[in-house]
């Protein structure tokens, strides 16, 4: 079981024994939300790094103390994985979290940070629809055979000579949404 078996919850024994569950918990920036999690923050960084994050800290807090470069030069963040959206800084100040909730970050186990320098947003996109493709386990046919067409339709969509019909546009629609509520995990 992930829960019981990961590098995290093992990082973590040692200190909630010596400490008490109570002090991890009291590790978050937001009561309600427990805890710190550790997260890899890479990428456009002058030093990539695991850092234990307490949960409810702002993005923008964890990229000032530990990106080395200043937030105004960053384009965006891959906040929580691959499989999740850019963070773009207008969202910066939203807190982590380990759940989904309005107005918070999924804080996953991850921070990938895209300076403006650096910036390729066909590019990252391309990466995500190839990531799909390639690493879909294959289980689901929603996913297993939308993996391919999400990523012929990204390198459609990003070639700069395609002009996509309303039509096209409108079935890929379609098919997101029937990946997205039609796959048998939560990464459609």
């Amino acid at each position: 079981p992930t829960l019981v078996s990961n590098v995290e919850t093992f990082a973590w024994i040692p200190s909630i024994i010596y400490h008490g569950g109570v002090c991890f918990h009291d590790l978050a920036v937001l009561p309600e939300l427990g805890g710190a999690k550790l997260i890899s923050i890479s990428g456009d960084v002058a030093k990539p790094t695991l850092a234990a994050i307490p949960m409810g800290v702002t993005l923008r807090s964890v990229l000032e103390e530990t990106a080395g470069i200043p937030v105004d030069d960053i384009a965006a963040c891959e906040v929580g994985g691959i499989t999740e959206e850019l963070t773009y800084p207008q969202d910066f100040d939203q807190p982590l979290s380990r759940a989904f909730r309005a107005g918070h970050l999924n804080a996953g186990g991850s921070i990938v940070v895209f300076s403006k320098k650096n910036f390729d947003e066909k590019r990252i996109f391309r990466t995500k629809a190839k990531f799909y493709d390639i690493e879909s386990c294959q289980l689901c046919a929603p996913c297993r055979e939308g993996a391919k067409v999400f990523r012929y339709g990204i390198d459609s969509i990003m070639d700069e000579n395609t002009t996509l019909s309303a039509d096209t546009i409108e079935t890929y629609k379609v098919l997101f949404n029937s990946m997205e509520t039609l796959s048998n995990c939560g990464h459609g």
